[in-house]
């Protein structure tokens, strides 16, 4: 089924507020509805495009899907000491760039290239299932850009913010100074989850409750998390740590000079859900910043994964969420969960040396998806790409959309940062694992050339649901897991269409 054209008209229906209102008081106007103003797609401006579920049910479904965007089978994944980093189980990964989105080399004495990769990382004796509890910043390093040696933390330990953290970006600039992005969650020296449950897990149940005060106003965040999990926060903010450069000294990376650590973001319960806004569903997200410096005017930007602000319990699925007049009328009843899925792309802009102001988001994605993880972008032929990852179970439950979805990367094209977007591919999917091995990889990067990155989830369980993995034997969850970088896919990226290319070597980031 083709994709439903988009015209001026629906796309200025998918502005925010100030269009609304511009459209509402022109059908009380005499002589007819003059045209609607035309949105501000300035990068600091006011426009949000939205992944409507029009849009989404272009995912093929199963049976539809093709070469063009199913990722091989894999059959088999480095193991003890030839894992990315041996003794350690290793997920969301992401390499040192340059802030024209490059990837960067620190050079030894004698010229010498080395690249750097950033990971999240914890001990591989931990069970699979607890590792987002756990989860440090540790990296690595390769003069070849494909095979790397173990650096070891990242940041000294205890001194980083929070109690672990999760995924970012990190910029080598010109003067050889690094700067890491990274998400801090809770509060530092809070003790780790105890028991079986994970977060991952949590966020499918989402019994964060958000206290109000006496006049009705959401309480300040506190940090505190789940009833009955010994004050464990699951408050995410975005951090920066800078102070030092990166050189080579005997034939290693290392960060000479002291990390200085600060919050530049937080939810501000407007723009961006809050903790305590989180009131129902599946548990928010204001995390994985992606830095960059943007061509079109020089500023220094982020992008990070939000929900849409307001308290989540009442968000509704508005017109503009969901597609056109047409494809309106045939949509029935909708599920009353489906606008607690509200995931949002953010963006936020560097005002002054170190002072950060959240911009309305990008895409939205309310009564459609839940979670748009690990935002990147990649500039291409005057065009903005615009990716991110998502899992099966964060899509809103209508028809067969879930069913439709992939624990895949998705992908948007526009002609500017703050653009009209089109999904690729039409409906957006750019990568699905098997059919017959749903999970077998997640946590996607898009890099210059159009080389992705992954690693390998847990593709011992066959075609099984995920949940099955927690009722496995302790050593049984181990060996279904890889906790490893996965061979990166070349992709070809043309237009608004993607295809699968080649797969090249486990953690390769050069071509």
């Amino acid at each position: 089924m083709p994709r439903p054209a988009r015209t001026a008209r629906t796309r200025h229906a998918r502005t925010l507020a100030t269009v609304t209102l511009s459209l509402t008081l022109a059908a009380c106007a005499p002589g007819g509805s003059p045209t609607p103003p035309a949105p501000d797609t300035r990068p600091e401006g006011t426009f949000t495009d939205r992944w409507t579920l029009q849009e989404a049910l272009q995912i093929p479904a199963d049976a539809d899907k093709t070469a063009q965007t199913t990722m091989p089978l894999i059959t088999s994944w480095p193991q003890g000491a030839q894992k990315t980093l041996p003794d350690q189980w290793v997920w969301d990964t992401w390499p040192l760039k340059t802030e024209d989105m490059q990837i960067a080399t620190v050079r030894a004495a004698d010229g010498t290239p080395y690249y750097v990769l950033i990971h999240l990382s914890v001990d591989d004796s931990v069970l699979p299932g607890a590792r987002h509890d756990l989860a440090t910043l540790r990296y690595s390093y390769s003069t070849d850009g494909r095979s790397w040696q173990p650096g070891g933390y990242l940041f000294p330990e205890g001194v980083v913010l929070g109690s672990r953290n999760w995924a970012g970006s990190a910029l080598l600039k010109a003067d050889g100074s690094v700067e890491v992005y990274y998400t801090v969650t809770g509060e530092r020296n809070e003790g780790p989850v105890q028991g079986p449950s994970s977060v991952l897990e949590r966020q499918h149940v989402g019994d964060v409750r958000g206290a109000l005060t006496a006049d009705g106003q959401l309480a300040p965040q506190s940090g505190s998390g789940f009833p009955n999990e010994g004050g464990v926060g699951f408050e995410q903010r975005i951090a920066l740590a800078d102070g030092v450069k990166a050189e080579v000294v005997g034939g290693r990376v290392v960060f000479s000079g002291t990390w200085k650590h600060r919050v530049i973001l937080r939810a501000d319960g407007t723009l961006y859900q809050t903790a305590a806004q989180s009131d129902a569903g599946p548990l928010y997200g204001f995390r994985d910043p992606w830095a960059f410096r943007n061509p079109a005017d020089g500023k220094r930007y982020v992008v990070f994964t939000g929900n849409m602000g307001g308290l989540k319990s009442q968000q509704t699925c508005q017109p503009e969420d969901l597609g056109d007049a047409t494809f309106r009328a045939g949509l029935g009843a909708l599920n009353a969960e489906m606008p607690l899925h509200n995931g949002a792309i953010g963006l936020a802009v560097e005002t002054a040396p170190g002072a950060w102001k959240l911009l309305n988001p990008l895409l939205t994605a309310r009564c459609v998806n839940q979670e748009l993880e690990r935002p990147n972008l990649l500039m291409k032929g005057g065009k903005v790409y615009l990716f991110f990852s998502s899992h099966i179970g964060k899509f809103a439950p209508y028809g067969d959309l879930r069913d439709r979805g992939e624990e895949g990367l998705y992908g948007f094209v526009g002609d500017s940062l703050r653009g009209d977007y089109t999904p690729l591919n039409r409906g957006g999917l750019v990568l699905n694992t098997p059919l017959n091995q749903r999970y077998q990889s997640y946590s996607y990067d898009v890099l210059p050339g159009g080389l992705t990155t992954l690693f390998v989830d847990v593709p011992g369980i066959g075609n099984q649901d995920i949940s099955v993995v927690s009722t496995l034997p302790p050593e049984q969850q181990r060996a279904v897991f890889g906790g490893t970088l996965g061979r990166t896919l070349k992709l070809d990226i043309s237009g608004k269409t993607t295809n699968i290319v080649s797969e090249l070597n486990y953690g390769q980031i050069i071509p």
